[in-house]
This record gives C-alpha cells, structure tokens and sequence, in this order.
C-alpha cells in the first residue's frame, strides 16, 4: 500500500485552509449523517406530510448539532420552505419571536399578523397567515437551537401551537437540538431522536479526506490515521486537528499533510478544545461530577468506579449515581462492568488544567509519601 493518500495533485497550490472549527459554521464537507439528511431530504419533498416526524438531534457542543440544523434547512429550502432558525441563547421567550420572524420572512402576511401584537398565540396564527397566502410556500421548518435553555413555561407556549397547527394538517415542521440529559427528560418525546454526538473512525476518516482535498491537501497513510485517533469521533476536535495540521503544512509550502504536522496539531487543537467548548461544558457540571471527571483524569485510560471511590473518598454507591449523571449527560461511557472512559476527544487533557485535578494529584502524592514513610519504619 502506498504511504501517501492522494486526494489531488501534488503541483497544486494549496488554497486557504479548509476546516472550519468556529461553532455553527457552514462547512464544505459534512462528516457522517448520512442517515439523517437522506431522511430529511426525502421527507421534505415528499406530498405526504404524515409521514414526516419533528426531530430531535442529542449531542453536546462542538459535536455538530448546529452544523446539522445548517444543513437540513438548505436541504428545506430546496425544496421550496421556509426556514426560521431560532436559539434560546436569546434571552426572550422564543415562541413569541418565531412567530415574529416568520411574519418578517413572508413580508405578504405582514399586516394581518403585525394586528395580533404579541398575543401567545402569535406563532400560530403567523403559520395559518403565510400559508393561506396565493405564494405560500411548500412548507415552513422551523430549527431551535440550545434547547435545552428554555424554560418549562416557553415549551408550553411553543408546544402548542405546533401540535395543533400539525393536527389540522398544516405543514409545519420543527427540528430542535440540545445536550443529551436535558433532551432526554420527556419534553420531546414524540419527536424523532438522534443521537449526533459520536462519529466513527471512518466517517472521520472520510472527512479529513475530502475537506483537505477541497484545498488541494492530502495525508500520508499514518498522519491520517494519527489524525482520526486525535480526532476522538469528535466532530469540533476532526474540524480543529485538520485546521491546525494544515496551517503546519502550509508554513513549509507544502501541501502533503505528514506525522510531524499532526503531532504538533494534536496538541493546539487539545488547548483550542477546552478553551471552548470544553469549558462551556464544564461550566454547566454540579461539583461532585467537576470532581469525578478530575479523578478519572489521573488516568490514562478507562477508570474503575472502586477507585474513583478511594480517590474521592466517597461510596460506591455515590461514584456510580454520579456516573450514571454523567453518562446521561454523553460526557463519559461505560466500557466494562464498573469501568467508564471519557467520551470527547482531548476532555481527558482539558481535565488536567483544573484545580480540582491539581488537588487530587497533591492528596495522592501526601498519600503516598505516607505509605513509603510508613514502610521505612
């Protein structure tokens, strides 16, 4: 087998870098998915609105989420919708505020809506407005990101009204998007879920390929294999490793991506991880599972729930409900009975910055100077 992967030709000049590891940026390759989008796209052209389901994409940040949500509504406006993205980082009640922009978005339907004023039922009443217009169009979707921001009582004044618009036929359709524990809670339970956290080697594979390809790089067999690795499964991680590695490349004209630029990659993509999306996470943990991740840090690789309990001072039975918190959440997994491991790519590293690790690794060294003072006398 040749050492090089060859995704273009070797006298092309390489042209600006082609990952993109910003949250929510348009990006010329797609990792993975294909099941989803085959799904969307299928149902948005298809006549037979039964037959569509409102969707809920599961997935911490930097995984994709809102990448996904960029995509389906190309994917809907294609086939002639509407689309009105939202996110509930905005601090006002967003139902109100949907129903505001599909007014806005459909200037036709603007003076019967605009008479409502902010009346709860202003979404509604927007959606049954634009779609009575002669240029209606095929349908609207409507995307929400951070979902899992909103309040109980925002769910409610959205909720309603879509279900019964759906009811009466119209075609109306919401995809939503948030982090797994809050998701998951019953909220969306007639929704189709979709776990986009996690992709496989050769999705990522697959997507370091052709996104280097789009600007005339390519890999050496083990750089890319390096790279995949690096990468975790982790979409953001994938984005920031091919970034970084072709960045590296470029510095010496060159554009065959090789193990030294990926070595070098791997560690400021780690440190650009977890001053982002990390540490966004991070913020949002109770503290007895800030401590839990810190333990499992001490090692290397998958950690033991007895262990964790020695190093946290803490029972079995506290380590494994504080586990059960945190594979809920999709920040770590079982890999054995009584084993878990971190999930994300480089959240391992991000760990060993903080105090709480700090702290954890000072009480062991006093515990072990101990024991050998102990063993002396």
């Amino acid at each position: 087998m040749s050492d090089t992967v060859t995704t273009s030709k070797e006298s092309a000049r390489p042209r600006a870098n082609p990952f993109r590891p910003g949250f929510g940026h348009r990006l010329d390759v797609v990792a993975g998915r294909k099941e989803i989008l085959a799904v969307t796209k299928e149902s948005f052209a298809n006549p037979d609105w039964g037959l569509f389901p409102n969707i809920a994409l599961i997935a911490w940040p930097g995984t994709g989420k809102t990448v996904m949500l960029c995509e389906m509504g190309d994917l809907a406006r294609e086939a002639g919708w509407l689309v009105i993205d939202d996110s509930v980082s905005f601090k006002e009640p967003f139902a109100d505020r949907v129903g505001a922009w599909i007014e806005e978005s459909w200037p036709a339907s603007a003076g019967p809506i605009n008479q409502l004023g902010d009346q709860p039922c202003r979404l509604g009443r927007a959606v049954e407005t634009v779609m009575g217009q002669p240029d209606a169009p095929a349908g609207i979707l409507i995307t929400v990101d951070e979902i899992h921001a909103a309040s109980p009582d925002d769910l409610k004044v959205f909720e309603a009204p879509v279900q019964r618009l759906q009811g009466n036929g119209f075609p109306i359709c919401v995809v939503v998007a948030g982090i797994p524990a809050r998701l998951e809670a019953g909220a969306f339970g007639s929704y189709e879920h979709f776990d986009v956290s996690i992709l496989t080697d050769s999705e990522i594979e697959l997507g370091l390929i052709q996104t280097a390809a789009v600007a005339g790089f390519s890999f050496t067999d083990h750089a890319l294999a390096m790279a995949v690795e690096a990468s975790g499964g982790y979409a953001y991680m994938m984005q920031l490793v091919g970034w970084h590695a072709c960045e590296e490349t470029s510095k010496r004209d060159s554009q065959l991506i090789t193990d030294t630029n990926i070595v070098g990659s791997v560690v400021g993509a780690r440190r650009q991880l977890w001053g982002s999306s990390l540490r966004s996470v991070s913020d949002m943990l109770s503290e007895p599972e800030e401590w839990l991740l810190a333990a499992m840090a001490i090692d290397v690789g998958p950690s033991e729930v007895e262990v964790l309990g020695y190093r946290l001072n803490r029972s079995e039975t506290q380590v494994t409900q504080c586990c059960e918190n945190l594979i809920s959440e999709g920040l770590i997994c079982r890999v054995g009975d009584g084993v878990v491991d971190f999930v994300i790519a480089g959240h391992r590293a991000g760990v060993r910055g903080d105090g709480q690790y700090q702290a954890l690794q000072a009480r062991s060294a006093k515990r072990r100077k101990a024991m050998g003072q102990g063993r002396r006398r």
